[in-house]
């Protein structure tokens, strides 16, 4: 192994030998032996831009296998790809278990709210890929401010996880909800707030009844104007759940 003629041979796409044993879910064992034939490879790049540490959180290695690859290299964790993205945010993509995710973000918490290319951060990630509400619950404890930020469509991490419609989480929506009420009457670009994603993309009902709870009683929305205001492009149960609401109120802000 240790005269291995092609460990630093790179294929078509850029991989070397490490990326696709990291990739492929080679034991720790392969990846020593791997690494012990050529150092440097933990710091060699494919044709994405992507380490071995990004190939080991895309094909979701073992925590034995991202330690390994970190203790050869701890900067990895500050390394982006050709898309802007950190190992974090392809480890929250591909809904990495909390020991991976702690591992990975250590004592750098700003990393949660790094952005790519399309200007998510890894919370956004972790939230529109169904991530564990452990691992939703830890970035947010490192990273609070993290919630607040927007991504390139102008969402927050509450829109991305209302935008998995009946998979999304009543725990996940909950727990960003109680950390920032505020974010339930924040738009994006296209002037929705994440009551609008959740009832288009048919979100379970008490995921509708929650956010309108929230948005309620938030200044100024309990009257029948701003209620109203939510009644376009909803479906028709929606509609009359709205109209309902809607002579609970004056049309005098509230």
């Amino acid at each position: 192994m240790h005269t291995w003629p092609d460990a630093a041979k790179a294929n078509k796409w850029g991989n070397t030998p490490l990326h696709d044993a990291c990739y492929s879910g080679a034991s720790s064992d392969t990846i020593s032996l791997l690494v012990a034939t050529w150092p440097a490879a933990a710091k060699e790049r494919n044709r994405k831009e992507n380490t071995p540490l990004h190939s080991a959180c895309e094909g979701r290695a073992s925590l034995d296998t991202i330690s390994l690859l970190l203790g050869m290299w701890p900067e990895a964790i500050e390394e982006k790809n050709f898309y802007n993205q950190l190992p974090l945010h392809v480890a929250c993509i591909k809904k990495a278990s909390l020991d991976v995710i702690s591992l990975l973000v250590g004592n750098r918490h700003d990393t949660i709210k790094r952005k790519d290319n399309f200007d998510c951060t890894p919370l956004h990630e972790a939230c529109s890929c169904a991530s564990s509400i452990d691992v939703i619950s830890f970035l947010l404890k490192c990273c609070p401010d993290a919630i607040k930020e927007k991504n390139r469509d102008g969402e927050t991490p509450l829109h991305a996880a209302c935008r998995l419609g009946y998979r999304a989480s009543l725990k996940t929506i909950s727990l960003l909800l109680k950390i920032w009420p505020d974010a339930s009457n924040e738009k994006n670009r296209n002037n929705e707030t994440p009551f609008h994603i959740v009832y288009r993309h048919e979100g379970p009902i008490e995921i509708i009844l929650l956010l309108l709870d929230a948005w309620l009683e938030l200044s100024g929305n309990r009257n029948s104007l701003r209620v109203d205001s939510l009644k376009p492009n909803a479906p028709e149960e929606t509609r009359t759940l709205l109209s309902h609401v809607s002579t609970l109120f004056g049309d005098e802000l509230s």
